[in-house]
């Protein structure tokens, strides 16, 4: 199950990389229902399940707030490369 977590946070990075604030929360309703869906065919427990599926959210949400990161860090990192030539006044 740790290969869940790892494509979630990927996943997550990625969707933070594109700052697609939509894609994000339709994954996330589609980890809660593929959760409500799969987890009583697995014989997960209430409380695993939900901490599962709290985890996965949770990897989700962290792989697009670094991937948000990375975004604004390296746009600001090449503003800052200009030289006063580049200046517009």
């Amino acid at each position: 199950m740790l290969w869940l977590i790892v494509v979630a946070s990927v996943a997550g990075f990625l969707l933070g990389v594109c700052l697609r604030v939509p894609a994000v929360i339709v994954a996330s309703a589609a980890i809660v229902l593929t959760s409500l869906v799969v987890m009583p065919f697995g014989q997960w427990s209430l409380i695993g399940g939900t901490m599962f599926t709290v985890a996965l959210l949770c990897s989700l949400q962290g792989g697009y707030l670094v991937g948000a990161a990375v975004l604004l860090s390296s746009s600001t990192r090449s503003r800052s490369t200009r030289t006063t030539a580049d200046l517009p006044f």
